[in-house]
Parts: structure tokens; sequence; C-alpha cells
């Protein structure tokens, strides 16, 4: 289907469902990376001089970027953040279908009638080009990416970590073979994927000319390259969708990361390709991308006051925020269990891991370090 028919059904289909795009008050201008225009929104916080984030998001396979944008629609929150932000079209076959050059499975080789460009290098000079014409963070830099543009987010993160601060995936896998993918820095991933995915199966598959791990292989290999430990932490599932209760499951592969390297997989129960994201999916995964690119806050779990010793003094600190409004400045420390919520029983806890044997208290712990933050830490309180 070429990209006139393409984009018009699905400006139909989205008529019909009653969708209304947003209409803020942010400029449309572009820019030309060698391509030809693209398209970028300006949020109307931006002050030319001072360093606004920055996000491209990368179309799947037959799509482009206009339409792309229509389905994720992130447009307000982009605005609403300040970022500037922008959906660049791949190259397109003489049938019109729109591609990246993304891994050996997707979307070129083995694929009619593609011609396999460097879109790493196009898209590093779209990201110069940006630079040069914007004030953009260059420690906030995005990527968003769906199936093919999924794919592409990865290789991107693989091969320019220097470069990328985060990546979001939504249905698209990384290599499957790790050896192909060697970033030199952390970078912190969020791989989103339906469990009933049947164009790029949840669990792997074969496609173009080569096969694709799974969701939760491609979250594991993220971890280990960013040093993570191997076993994932659940979270509490998450409604994303339009669909009612919260299908969606959580894992976060939080502990001992280097750096912000944070690896995290939604599985969306019952979803396929083309999840109907909800506001609070927005939400998420912005915050997910502004955490990425805030320094990790280091911390000895248990260590309630920071005074880098664990005795009854730090129990008494948590008592005394908890019912007598003192100070605590990392909720973190105080969460002894790890349960990531902060009540009497992480008192209780560490008073049994300190006179009765009990379970020491997890990571980070005995030494201080970096740990997954599920409440709250506002300053490192290691020396």
């Amino acid at each position: 289907m070429n990209r006139f028919s393409f984009h018009s059904l699905f400006l139909l289909l989205f008529s019909v469902s009653g969708f209304t795009p947003y209409t803020g008050a942010q400029i449309i201008e572009s820019v030309d990376a060698g391509r030809g225009a693209v398209t970028v929104q300006v949020s109307d916080n931006y002050v030319p001089g001072e360093a606004a984030p920055l996000l491209l998001l990368l179309h799947g396979r037959a799509w482009d970027g206009d339409s792309m944008e229509g389905l994720f629609e992130l447009t307000q929150e982009a605005n609403n953040r300040g970022y500037i932000y922008c959906y660049p079209d791949g190259l397109a076959t003489f049938t019109g279908v729109r591609y990246w050059n993304a891994t050996n499975a997707c979307c070129c080789e083995g694929f009619p009638f593609t011609s396999c460009e460097d879109d790493v290098g196009y898209l590093t000079n779209l990201i110069a080009v940006l630079a040069d014409t914007y004030s953009i963070d260059p420690t906030q830099i995005h990527l968003i990416g769906h199936s093919n543009g999924g794919f592409m987010a990865h290789r991107m993160a693989c091969e320019r970590s220097d470069l990328i601060t985060s990546i979001i995936s939504v249905s698209g896998m990384t290599w499957s073979d790790p050896a192909n993918c060697n970033p030199t820095e952390p970078v912190p991933v969020l791989q989103v994927h339906g469990t009933i995915d049947p164009i790029i199966f949840y669990g792997g598959g074969i496609l173009g000319a080569g096969v694709y791990p799974s969701a939760q292989e491609t979250c594991e290999t993220w971890a280990s390259l960013n040093g993570c430990s191997a076993t994932p932490t659940t979270l509490a599932n998450l409604n994303l969708t339009s669909a009612s209760g919260a299908e969606t499951e959580v894992l976060r592969w939080g502990d001992n990361c280097s750096g912000q390297g944070t690896v995290e997989l939604w599985s969306m129960t019952g979803t396929g390709h083309l999840p109907n994201f909800n506001n609070t999916w927005r939400t998420m995964i912005f915050d997910f991308m502004e955490t990425a690119a805030t320094p990790p806050v280091l911390f000895t779990r248990g260590d309630s006051n920071g005074d880098q010793s664990i005795n009854i003094s730090d129990v008494v600190t948590t008592l005394n925020y908890l019912f007598g409004g003192g100070p605590l400045d990392c909720l973190e420390a105080a969460n002894s269990n790890g349960d990531g919520s902060l009540d009497l029983s992480d008192g209780v806890y560490l008073l049994l891991h300190l006179f009765a044997g009990g379970t020491a208290p997890p990571a980070p712990h005995p030494d201080c370090g970096q740990g997954p933050t599920l409440i709250d830490c506002a300053s490192t309180l290691c020396p």
C-alpha cells in the first residue's frame, strides 16, 4: 500500500473513532538532514539558548512519521514538558513502503525493493542538525520506536550509546546475537510489547534475513550490557490501554546497574501489535525518559538517617517520620524490606534483622550503591 493510501486510510479510521488531533500552541517547523524535510514540533515553553530535551519518534515499516504520531499522540505531552519533538521518515521503496535498516530481522535485509542505507548515520546526522538549529540538552536525547522503528531504536542504542540517553521500543526487538550490540555506555531501555502480537511475536521469531529474540530476552541482553543484576523485580501491574483493568505486567532490572542503565519490560496481556494506549501510558513514558536523564541516587537500604551505619537509630528515624512528622531525605533507604512502600513493616523488618537474625535488607546493602528507587530519594546518602 503506498504512502498516500495508507495515510488516508489511517486518518479515516481515526476520524470515525472520534480521534481529535492536539492543536496546541507549539511551533511547527522543519529541518533537512539530507533526505528532505523532517517535521519538528517546538514546545511553546522553549526558550532559545536554554537547553531543551529532544525526542525522536521512529515509525514502523509501511508507516510514516505523521501517521505514527497520529497513533501515539505524543504531541501534547511533548509540548507540555518542553521537548523539541520530531518524527522523521525512513526511506521508501518504489512502492511507497517506508522502512528503517535496523537489524538483520527488520526491516531491510530479506525485504523486497530495499536499499539498506546507513540509517544510524542518517539519524546521527539528524540529531546533529537539530542540535545546530535548536538548543538541545545533550543529556536528554531520547528515541521512541514502534515495530521496525523499535528495532531501529535498539540499533541506535547499540551503536550510538554516547549520544542516546534512553530508548523506548514498542513491539520491536534488539539483535538476536548480543555480539552485534556493543554500547560504550549504559542506556536505559523500556521494552513495551503485547503478549499476543501477531506481527512481532512476544516470544521471538524469524523475519527478514534473521531471527529476533523475545521481549524478555531483549531486556535480559540490555540488563547484562548495562551491568544490572540478572534477576528482575516484579512491580505492580499498570493500566496502559483502553482495555479495562491493569493489563500490563512490569519487570524491572534495576539493581547494581551502571549509571542510569535501568531496564524495564512492560508486557501488555491480551494486546496485539497496535496498542490503543491511554494517557497514563503517555505520562509514564515521559517519566521514564526524564528519570533516565537524572543522575542516579546512591544509598544503603536500612540506613534511614544516612550516618553510614545501620542500627536502632535508623528504626527510630523511620518511626519518627511515619508517626511524628520527622525529616527523612531518602524514603527508599528507609524502605528496609524493598517492597516499594514505606510503612511500619519496614521498622519491624529492620528490628528483626538487627536483633533476631532476620533477613538482611535487599540491595543496595550492606554497601552503599544504586538501587531501584520505587518511592522517593531526594538526595544521595553516600559519602
